[in-house]
Formats: structure tokens, C-alpha cells, sequence
């Protein structure tokens, strides 16, 4: 006895390429908005290359934002090979990279990253302490942590910077260290005691 079998067509989803007739005067928000896969990242950035807009340093800590942070669930290696290609990466670039591969559960790497920043003379920003020493945290590395925290006090950062310490102190297991760094805050604000 034969038996019938229904079968419905899959729904089949494809993406429309990403057309750009020209690029606007700021690429972020389009570039931010337009790459939700990796196709569309490699079709954004062709345009990049082929308009001569990849060099600049807003436009490349957009993309690399894009390739290294928004696509989740994409290896580093795609933001990484673009980074590579950078003549002169600024704090931003850095601290994108810093970023990605840290929430990427890439922290040894993101320390190296750091590492390198400091080795081809660029200064450290406001948002760069934080990102590293949320990578010492996730590695519980107090040696390197406590090697930021020297770099910190000499530049002064923000208070931003301040909870990563706290945070990193604290997940090391130096709660005392934490304490310190938490009584000598300048201003405490929600972040400053949800740190400590």
C-alpha cells in the first residue's frame, strides 16, 4: 500500500544585496545598520576599498566595530585580517579589537592587542582601560592588571575606567585592592558601586 506524503516548499529566505550608489559624508550609521551577516560585511567593504574610504580612521573603526562586535557569532578573523591592513590604527581601532575579542572569550588575545597598542606608541584613551582590564578580569590576571593600573594612574582616566579596576580587583580576589581604589573615586556614581 502506497502511502501519500504532503510536502510544503520551504520558505527560502535569501538577503538583497546591500546597494550603495554613493556613500554618505558619515558611512557609520549605514555601516552599522547594513552588516547583519558576512556577506554583507565583505559587500560594504569592497565599497569601502573600491571608494578609498577603508584608510579612514572613522570609517575603519565603524567597520571593524561591524566585523569584530555586532556580528556575534563570527570568528575574529575577518575583523582581524582588516585591522592587519590598517596603515596607522588609532586608540578606536584598538579598542574595538580590545572589545570583540574580549566578548568573544578571547581575552589572553585582547591583552596582547593591548600589548601591541603600547608598543607602536599609541596612547591609551578613556575607553581602552576599561576594555582590557574587563579582559584581566575574565582571566583573573592581577600581574597584568596591576600593570594597567599603572599605566592608568600616569594618564589618569576616566572614572569609567575607575570600575574596571574595581571590577578587576574584585574578581582577582583583592577586595582590599578594590576598596582602595573605590574609597580614593573622586565621584561614585551607579556603576562605581554596582563595581564594588
Amino acid at each position: 500500500m502506497a502511502v501519500a506524503v504532503s510536502i510544503s516548499p520551504a520558505k527560502i529566505t535569501t538577503t538583497k544585496p546591500i546597494i550603495i550608489t554613493q556613500f554618505p559624508d558619515n558611512p557609520k550609521p549605514l555601516i552599522l545598520e547594513q552588516c547583519k551577516t558576512v556577506k554583507d560585511l565583505n559587500q560594504i567593504h569592497a565599497h569601502l576599498i573600491k571608494a578609498r574610504l577603508i584608510s579612514s580612521p572613522s570609517v575603519a573603526e565603524s567597520f571593524l566595530e561591524s566585523a569584530a562586535i555586532l556580528l556575534r557569532h563570527q570568528p575574529m578573523d575577518y575583523a582581524i585580517s582588516v585591522f592587519e591592513k590598517l596603515n596607522e590604527p588609532n586608540s578606536s581601532a584598538y579598542n574595538v579589537m580590545i572589545r570583540g575579542l574580549t566578548l568573544k572569550n578571547f581575552p589572553n588575545e585582547a591583552i596582547l592587542m593591548f600589548k601591541k597598542m603600547k608598543e607602536t606608541s599609541v596612547q591609551p584613551d578613556d575607553f581602552t582601560f576599561p576594555c582590557v582590564l574587563k579582559a584581566c578580569s575574565r582571566l583573573r590576571a592581577l600581574e597584568e592588571g596591576k600593570q594597567i593600573h599603572g599605566q592608568f594612574i600616569k594618564l589618569r582616566s576616566s572614572g569609567f575606567a575607575e570600575n574596571g579596576l574595581i571590577n578587576m580587583y574584585a574578581s582577582c580576589g583583592q577586595v582590599e585592592l578594590a576598596r582602595k581604589v573605590f574609597d580614593e573615586m573622586s565621584e561614585r556614581d551607579i556603576f562605581s558601586w554596582n563595581a564594588f
